[in-house]
């Protein structure tokens, strides 16, 4: 705060509610070496009700010493530009510090920064304090992300907390057992563990901790000491419109601590209807801005992203979880039934996520009003619901029918009478068929069978006009090439070119009648279509060239009896917003219209073979957008040459399966922001890769399968890149075990 130019700078602290944003600023604003350094102070709280008189009042009374000739006259303006213009004036000449707290909107804020706290060049600094990232984004120069604390980190407050009256007291036994139990409920977050070491710190006795820790609830209805926790995270969901507040409560289903995917959620919030429609986007796109809005308002936490820094999964923090589901039973939008007697409530809930393998489920309860059953775990249906149970439950209401990863091997025929069924999951299980009478589900929005035993789909396919998203393949099946026993037939996937709305299909098995007909689905966002042979190629890169919509496309060539090459140059022009594009299978060389992929962030060349002749990085370079490559027995050649100035916006980078490959030079300015680099199996490659040291942002190369004499080669010559944090080597070791290397 007290370092940095002469410019005014405003600070952000960023996190969820109970992070200890306040509590940190604090400590610095009151801090000695902050109170020398600025000539005047201010501390201002903003609430959502703030006015902007009684914000800048708030400000003016702080700043204003008695002596000051004006203070009075000040305190008595009830103008509010004339305030903001007599705080301006007062602070020009002066280093100040401003804090405000618990910031909700950027509007708002911006206004008043601008008005109020001039840019005077003296070093003064505005720190704010906020859940929003939307607002930090838009006001702040620095922003300080606060993280939930690690298991030691919370360990050492809980102690402070706990043995508030014995400092230095060191936790073993069962004590140091309890505390990690306890700890590991509040999920890192330093509210919840400051009110529980508050709680423990009177109770002195193993036994005592282990009661609290068996009690321990969340719930604000049930636990009076944790008040002050529920009340700072209801503040975070009180504030959520109402178009987010069912799509966050919608997250609580899921079980403690899993990890949620984007895609998954956002088709699940569509067939429930909790999405608005909007001009101009899909229900799809409205889903996935609804989701951004809950990560920018700290509610969501990002787990994972990709490349580009789009949300690939996120989960729901511990804490926030049980309060979600106490507020999800209160309103009856959803119970989560997790081996425990069922609420009272129960029946009246619209969903229902079962936690369980408790096959006494079914004679508990009825629930008429149910628009959605969701089973995680290895529960089996047969077990939860015998025979016709059900109808007899009252289910015919149900929207969303998940059951993915059950050991079911059959579905109920009563399924197929619930006429308002928009999703039905049932990716992962052991179920070989579906029966005719799926046509029945003329709503039916995601069929998902996807990496199941099934090898067909009922004929009349084409009777399900509202589908939108059908799984139908196992990808990782597909990229070994044991395509016979996965493949869909063709035949049984007749008429899928009828279904206009469908915007995914993952995968279709080619044919000369779907390469011709498929182009009619111009809503298409995600293609993957497998056994591609020579002579499909003109009809079917027609029809992908109408998919003017299509993100992603992967495409497998076949290679029974025979290899066949993928024909792509035929694709010209290709989909303008292309995203990610997946080939697999020999290629005569990259195609002239790469080069107009100016959105491709993605590529992965499997199994193409590229001659020597035709390098494939003189093109792929000029890709602007470009942040991950994956080449994989990709190119022939003996020198792979990145070309000056390539690749300006790759991340990572995967190398494997170049058996010819002996050499690869990597020239100044190429893959400036290359972060991981992964080279695996090229077992001709004997040096090192020339020019790792100009990868100057590089964090991590991981080395898998390599040959011994390149390994030690890299350990020679660490030094030249010893800005690379993270250098591995995974190899087999003779008992054939994967071991890993540090290097």
């Amino acid at each position: 705060m007290t370092g940095g130019g002469a410019q005014r700078m405003v600070i952000a602290v960023l996190g969820m509610g109970g992070l200890g944003k306040t509590t940190l600023v604090s400590c610095v604003y009151n801090s000695h070496q902050v109170k020398k350094h600025f000539e005047c102070a201010a501390w201002i709280s903003v609430s959502r009700d703030t006015e902007p008189m009684d914000f800048l009042t708030s400000a003016a009374a702080q700043l204003f010493r008695e002596e000051d000739s004006d203070a009075d006259d000040t305190r008595s303006t009830t103008d509010l530009s004339t305030l903001a213009r007599k705080i301006n004036d007062y602070l020009r000449p002066r280093r100040y510090v401003i804090i405000l707290d618990n910031v909700w909107g950027a509007e708002y804020a911006n206004a008043i920064i601008d008005a109020a706290f001039p840019d005077n060049v003296r070093g003064s600094r505005i720190v704010i304090t906020t859940r929003m990232e939307g607002v930090a984004s838009i006001l702040a120069h620095h922003t300080h992300n606060l993280e939930c604390l690690n298991s030691e980190d919370a360990l050492t407050l809980f102690c402070k907390k706990a043995f508030r009256r014995s400092s230095g007291r060191v936790l073993t036994g069962e004590f140091l057992h309890w505390a990690h139990r306890i700890i590991s409920k509040c999920d890192g977050l330093p509210l919840a563990i400051t009110a529980i070491g508050g709680l423990v710190s009177l109770q002195n006795t193993p036994e005592e901790w282990r009661r609290i820790h068996d009690s321990l609830d969340w719930n604000p209805n049930n636990n009076q000491e944790l008040h002050r926790v529920n009340q700072v995270l209801m503040s975070s969901f009180d504030e959520l419109p109402y178009y987010l507040r069912h799509c966050f409560l919608y997250c609580s289903m899921f079980p403690e601590g899993s990890s949620i995917r984007r895609k998954r959620l956002i088709r699940l919030w569509v067939a429930e209807g909790l999405v608005e429609e909007r001009r101009g986007l899909t229900m799809e796109e409205v889903a996935e801005a609804n989701l951004k809005e809950l990560v920018f308002r700290s509610v969501l936490l990002v787990k994972e992203t990709n490349e580009c820094g789009r949300i690939k999964s996120f989960r729901v923090h511990d804490v926030v979880r049980e309060l979600a589901l106490a507020m999800a039973e209160e309103e009856r939008f959803s119970e989560v039934f997790r081996g425990s007697q069922a609420s009272s409530r129960c029946t009246e809930a619209r969903r229902l996520s079962i936690h369980t393998t408790d096959h006494q489920f079914s004679r508990a309860i009825r629930m008429p009003s149910l628009r959605s059953f969701s089973v995680f775990g290895a529960a089996t249906f047969s077990r939860l619901f015998p025979r016709g149970m059900m109808t007899s439950l009252g289910f015919k209401l149900l929207r969303v029918l998940e059951l993915n990863g059950t050991p079911i091997e059959s579905v109920p025929n009563e399924i197929f009478d619930l006429l308002n069924l928009r999703y039905l999951g049932l990716r992962g299980t052991n179920v070989r068929e579906l029966p005719r009478s799926l046509e029945r589900l003329r709503n039916l929005e995601t069929l998902d069978v996807f990496n199941t035993e099934m090898s067909s789909l009922p004929c009349r396919i084409s009777k399900l006009q509202s589908l939108r998203h059908l799984f139908i393949f196992n990808k990782i099946e597909a990229r070994k090439h044991r395509i016979t026993r996965f493949l869909f037939r063709s035949e049984t996937l007749a008429g899928v070119w009828e279904l206009k709305g469908l915007q995914t299909l993952r995968t279709i098995s080619s044919n000369p009648e779907i390469a011709r007909k498929i182009g009619g689905l111009t809503q298409m966002r995600s293609l993957s279509i497998i056994g591609v042979r020579s002579v499909h190629g003109m009809d079917l890169c027609a029809s992908i060239a109408k998919m003017e919509r299509l993100l992603r496309l992967c495409m497998i060539a076949a290679n029974e009896p025979m290899r066949e090459f993928l024909r792509l140059e035929y694709l010209s022009p290709p989909p303008p917003h292309l995203q990610k594009l997946i080939l697999i299978g020999q290629m005569e060389g990259v195609p002239q219209w790469f080069f107009s992929l100016n959105n491709l962030t993605h590529l992965w060349l499997l199994d193409t073979q590229i001659g020597e002749s035709k390098n494939p990085l003189q093109v792929l370079g000029s890709l602007p957008s470009l942040a991950h490559l994956t080449l994989d027995d990709a190119y022939k050649g003996r020198e792979l040459r990145f070309p000056e100035h390539s690749f300006p916006a790759l991340k990572v980078l995967y190398l494997s399966k170049m058996l010819r490959l002996v050499s690869v030079v990597i020239l100044p300015g190429v893959m400036p922001g290359l972060r991981e680099l992964y080279v695996r199996s090229c077992t001709e490659l004997m040096e090192p890769l020339k020019g790792v040291h100009c990868l100057t942002k590089l964090q991590r190369m991981c080395l898998v399968l390599m040959p011994s004499e390149f390994i030690e080669k890299i350990r020679g010559a660490r030094a030249a890149f010893k800005h690379v944090a993270d250098v591995k080597h995974h190899y087999k070791g003779a008992d054939g075990r994967w071991a890993v290397q540090l290097l």
